[in-house]
């Protein structure tokens, strides 16, 4: 388990975090704790995961095609499979500036004593929390890099984006931003964890509610 865990991160944090990242009333808890802190949008307790994804999916897809009308650049959707040749340039140019942020999160959640590796929402994704955690910001910092340096219409797109996200993490403290939020995180996974999951169950919200 060492190769999991950064160095000096305390045994205690790493032990409960491996525990909460597979404690599923946690899971959701820290779901919906992440959704209303992103979008601003509050479930019901009896809420859980998948309909925290559901709701994400949708607000991603709404972002997305707001950038692209915004810019000026067409857009069929993301798109992150396939050869890379084949990809169109905003597809590769967000994920060119998605892979420098998870970089520098993975950074900041080794400053804050924690795992990369065991996350929520991409619980079972290499690098969980990684991604919990950088998806909470990236379109507030770097996906709109993308969006407009694609639009400018000038060569190579995505190494162009790759130095521009790189001078934003120079001058901007978004470093600390993302260790506190890492910290907020656990935070919120742990106080979960100390208590008694919820008997609530679906079947008894109201109709109008089970279906939102």
């Amino acid at each position: 388990m060492q190769a999991w865990l950064p160095v000096g991160a305390s045994g205690d944090n790493a032990a409960r975090q491996i525990v909460a990242s597979n404690t599923p009333h946690v899971i959701d808890e820290v779901a919906r704790w992440m959704l209303a802190r992103r979008f601003g949008k509050i479930l019901h307790p009896a809420h859980g995961i998948n309909v925290v994804r559901g709701y994400e999916g949708a607000q991603i897809r709404q972002t997305y095609k707001k950038l692209a009308a915004e810019y000026g650049i067409e857009w069929d959707g993301r798109k992150t499979t396939g050869k890379w040749d084949s990809l169109t340039p905003i597809n590769k140019t967000i994920s060119i500036c998605n892979s420098a942020l998870y970089g520098l999160t993975e950074i900041a959640i080794i400053h804050a004593g924690y795992s990369p590796y065991f996350g929520f929402m991409h619980g079972h994704s290499g690098k969980a929390l990684v991604y919990d955690i950088a998806d909470m910001l990236k379109f507030e910092h770097v996906t709109p890099i993308a969006f407009r340096i694609v639009a400018d219409g000038r060569p190579n797109p995505e190494w162009r984006a790759r130095a521009a996200c790189a001078r934003l993490f120079r001058r901007c403290s978004l470093l600390r931003e993302l260790i506190t939020l890492t910290e907020e995180t656990m935070n919120v996974a742990f106080t979960s964890l100390a208590t008694k999951p919820p008997r609530r169950r679906r079947k008894n919200l109201p109709g109008y509610m089970a279906k939102n």
